[in-house]
């Protein structure tokens, strides 16, 4: 789950295409069972989400799925440390940032 990465982690080490689908399969599994949202989460008329989170969001369609926003939107060169990445995008409540920092902090 790190955002500097992805899955081009696993074809640059020469991963056959079938254990990339299984660890994407694996990863929606854990997303879908125990972090997506049952219903999507709508903004109360009105609230104001920032000037800059509109433009993090700007050409994102609404109501995608966090899993597959993750996985179709382009790396993220800039990113060192995951860690402090996921945790900025949990303060702003991204409930797929919450699934990695949990991963990621996993012991061993």
């Amino acid at each position: 789950l790190h955002p500097r990465y992805k899955t081009t982690y696993f074809t640059k080490h020469g991963w056959p295409a079938e254990w990339i689908s299984t660890a994407v399969g694996l990863l929606r599994a854990e997303w879908e069972k125990n972090y997506k949202p049952f219903q999507p989460i709508e903004m109360t008329p009105g609230a104001h989400i920032g000037f800059f989170k509109e433009i993090d969001n700007f050409g994102l369609e609404e109501g995608v799925d966090l899993c597959d926003e993750y996985l179709m939107t382009p790396t993220v060169k800039s990113v060192k440390d995951p860690l402090a990445y996921w945790s900025g995008m949990a303060n702003d409540g991204n409930v797929f940032a919450m699934m990695a920092i949990d991963i990621l902090s996993a012991p061993g």
